[in-house]
Protein backbone atom coordinates (compact mmCIF):
# COMPACT_ATOMS: atom_id res chain seq x y z
CA UNK A 1 0.00 0.00 0.00
CA UNK A 2 1.39 3.42 -0.91
CA UNK A 3 0.86 5.85 1.93
CA UNK A 4 -0.26 9.54 1.22
CA UNK A 5 -0.08 12.76 3.26
CA UNK A 6 -3.11 15.06 3.23
CA UNK A 7 -2.22 18.65 2.28
CA UNK A 8 -5.76 19.91 1.99
CA UNK A 9 -9.34 19.39 3.61
CA UNK A 10 -12.42 20.04 2.91
CA UNK A 11 -12.57 23.24 5.29
CA UNK A 12 -9.62 24.80 3.05
CA UNK A 13 -12.30 24.37 -0.62
CA UNK A 14 -15.68 24.27 1.43
CA UNK A 15 -16.99 24.82 -2.49
CA UNK A 16 -15.57 21.52 -3.21
CA UNK A 17 -15.09 19.95 0.05
CA UNK A 18 -12.18 17.71 -1.12
CA UNK A 19 -9.15 16.28 0.15
CA UNK A 20 -5.39 16.55 -1.57
CA UNK A 21 -2.93 14.26 -1.08
CA UNK A 22 0.60 14.08 -1.92
CA UNK A 23 2.37 10.93 -2.46
CA UNK A 24 4.88 10.17 0.32
CA UNK A 25 8.60 9.72 -0.04
CA UNK A 26 11.71 8.25 2.27
CA UNK A 27 15.00 9.65 1.51
CA UNK A 28 17.52 6.88 1.93
CA UNK A 29 21.27 7.82 3.36
CA UNK A 30 22.64 8.06 -0.31
CA UNK A 31 20.32 10.84 -0.35
CA UNK A 32 17.95 9.06 -3.06
CA UNK A 33 14.26 9.90 -2.88
CA UNK A 34 12.09 6.24 -3.05
CA UNK A 35 8.24 5.94 -2.69
CA UNK A 36 7.48 4.57 0.63
CA UNK A 37 5.64 1.75 1.09
CA UNK A 38 3.32 -0.13 3.60
CA UNK A 39 2.79 -3.64 4.08
CA UNK A 40 -1.12 -4.00 5.65
CA UNK A 41 -2.72 -7.54 6.75
CA UNK A 42 -5.61 -8.01 4.36
CA UNK A 43 -8.28 -7.94 7.14
CA UNK A 44 -7.04 -4.05 7.39
CA UNK A 45 -8.43 -3.08 4.02
CA UNK A 46 -12.13 -2.12 4.39
CA UNK A 47 -12.04 -0.02 1.02
CA UNK A 48 -10.66 0.76 -2.24
CA UNK A 49 -10.71 5.00 -2.55
CA UNK A 50 -10.51 6.50 -5.94
CA UNK A 51 -7.58 8.85 -6.34
CA UNK A 52 -7.61 11.53 -9.37
CA UNK A 53 -3.99 13.26 -10.30
CA UNK A 54 -4.11 16.82 -9.83
CA UNK A 55 -2.47 18.31 -12.80
CA UNK A 56 -1.74 21.70 -11.69
CA UNK A 57 -1.04 24.05 -14.60
CA UNK A 58 1.69 22.37 -16.49
CA UNK A 59 0.50 20.95 -19.97
CA UNK A 60 -0.46 17.19 -19.57
CA UNK A 61 2.38 14.93 -20.05
CA UNK A 62 1.93 13.01 -23.22
CA UNK A 63 3.34 9.77 -21.37
CA UNK A 64 0.17 10.18 -19.06
CA UNK A 65 -2.55 7.60 -19.39
CA UNK A 66 -5.28 5.59 -17.33
CA UNK A 67 -2.41 3.34 -16.77
CA UNK A 68 0.70 5.76 -15.91
CA UNK A 69 -1.30 8.81 -14.13
CA UNK A 70 -0.99 7.00 -10.84
CA UNK A 71 3.06 6.89 -11.23
CA UNK A 72 3.22 10.05 -12.99
CA UNK A 73 1.89 12.19 -10.59
CA UNK A 74 2.71 12.91 -6.78
CA UNK A 75 -0.40 15.21 -6.00
CA UNK A 76 -3.95 13.91 -6.19
CA UNK A 77 -7.69 14.48 -5.32
CA UNK A 78 -9.13 11.71 -3.04
CA UNK A 79 -12.70 11.02 -5.27
CA UNK A 80 -15.09 11.04 -2.30
CA UNK A 81 -18.13 10.77 -4.65
CA UNK A 82 -16.74 7.56 -6.03
CA UNK A 83 -19.74 5.48 -4.34
CA UNK A 84 -21.83 5.80 -1.97
CA UNK A 85 -19.71 3.57 0.43
CA UNK A 86 -17.12 6.55 0.71
CA UNK A 87 -19.16 9.31 0.58
CA UNK A 88 -20.82 8.09 3.75
CA UNK A 89 -17.31 7.16 5.10
CA UNK A 90 -16.76 11.27 4.77
CA UNK A 91 -19.99 12.68 4.85
CA UNK A 92 -21.54 10.29 7.45
CA UNK A 93 -24.64 8.46 6.03
CA UNK A 94 -28.72 9.57 5.83
CA UNK A 95 -30.66 9.57 9.01
CA UNK A 96 -32.90 6.89 9.54
CA UNK A 97 -35.99 9.23 8.79
CA UNK A 98 -34.34 9.99 5.09
CA UNK A 99 -33.75 6.27 4.27
CA UNK A 100 -37.35 5.41 4.74
CA UNK A 101 -38.60 6.79 1.85
CA UNK A 102 -35.93 4.43 -0.10
CA UNK A 103 -37.75 1.50 1.85
CA UNK A 104 -35.01 0.78 3.94
CA UNK A 105 -35.92 0.09 7.54
CA UNK A 106 -33.45 -0.12 10.42
CA UNK A 107 -33.34 -1.31 13.92
CA UNK A 108 -32.11 0.15 16.70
Amino acid sequence: MQPFRVLSSPGNWPELGIYVLEREFTTTPDGSMHQRGLIVPMASITHAVELVPLYGTDPLSSIATSTTSQEIYDHFILNHFSDKEIYNIFHGSLSVGDNEHFGVEYSS
